[in-house]
């Protein structure tokens, strides 16, 4: 995070986007009701899958052999998604990163690399928000 986000955060502390308490952009409290996790399954079709591997139907029509989804993309995790990318709210970075680390299966000498941002959308943001949630995670 910049420094002035960090200035922020001591002199304007976020609220807890579920609960409304002071202090965190996800208080502890919320932290494990807000992103429930879903059963390991095929990304296309949502069958139920050992390791988040791509079933055999769904097999032909891709090139990915596993995807890793921490939660649906709804309620709660879909507005931390959103303050994070148009709200400027830095402080989403960590907390998705510890999202992604407890979804993502243990992968000895991993290598996390940010999938590059457009230099358009740098500038409207003012951040690489896939740079900043790569470094949170590694």
């Amino acid at each position: 995070m910049f420094v002035v986000e960090r200035l922020i955060d001591v002199f304007a502390p976020h609220d807890c986007m579920v609960c409304g308490r002071e202090g965190k952009l996800v208080c502890d409290w919320c932290f494990f009701d807000m992103c429930p996790p879903v059963p390991n399954r095929c990304y296309r079709c949502l069958a139920a899958s050992p390791e988040s591997a791509t079933c055999k139907r769904c097999r032909s029509k891709t090139p990915l052999k596993h995807v890793w989804v921490r939660t649906d993309y709804q309620g709660a995790a879909k507005e931390l998604v959103r303050v994070f990318k148009f709200e400027r709210k830095q402080a989403a970075a960590p907390i998705m990163a510890r999202y992604l680390h407890e979804a993502l299966p243990y992968l000895k000498d991993r290598l996390i690399v940010a999938a590059p941002t457009a230099t358009s959308r740098y500038r409207q943001r003012g951040y690489d928000q896939a740079k900043l949630l790569a470094k949170s995670l590694a």
